[in-house]
């Protein structure tokens, strides 16, 4: 029995114009009167898309640490119960040791940092570990899960 199911996708802003899917789920962008020279208020993605959806993933954290002022920036912009899925940081599950990736404290630390916002603000959701097609079930491998998990 299922009882906590979330329905979202894997993020929430995609190119616009023609050919693409915004503009389908997107409203279009309001044509408000503004004063000569005032810059158009930006259309925010993620609080309307958390307006239908209640959880996302995010891929941008498989390519790149995630920081704090993001991080902080996307709880403030959804509402209470909202969840944020991650991937983990490539190179935290594609460095090079000798059986697989070495877990590195100093990256798995900066990682954490990062998504402190999210856990703070209770939107924390599943951490995603994409490893490469070389990860296979080995010792080395099992150990370095198990390293990771801790």
């Amino acid at each position: 029995m299922l009882t906590n199911l979330r329905i979202g996708t894997s993020g929430w802003s995609y190119p616009s114009g023609r050919g693409t899917w915004n503009g389908i789920f997107y409203p279009p962008a309001a044509k408000a009167r503004r004063t000569k020279g005032a810059a158009r208020p930006k259309f925010d993605e993620l609080a309307y898309y958390a307006e239908h959806f209640d959880t996302v993933e995010i891929n941008t954290t498989f390519y790149g640490q995630p920081r704090a002022t993001v991080a902080r920036s996307w709880a403030n912009r959804t509402p209470a119960g909202f969840e944020f899925s991650l991937k983990l940081y490539r190179l935290l599950t594609h460095g090079e040791g000798p059986s697989g990736p070495r877990l590195d404290s100093d990256l798995f630390d900066e990682y954490r940092s990062g998504i402190e916002p999210l856990a703070e603000a209770g939107k924390l959701g599943a951490l995603l570990a994409q490893f490469p097609p070389s990860f296979k079930q080995t010792a080395g491998a099992e150990a370095y899960l198990d390293e990771l998990l801790d």
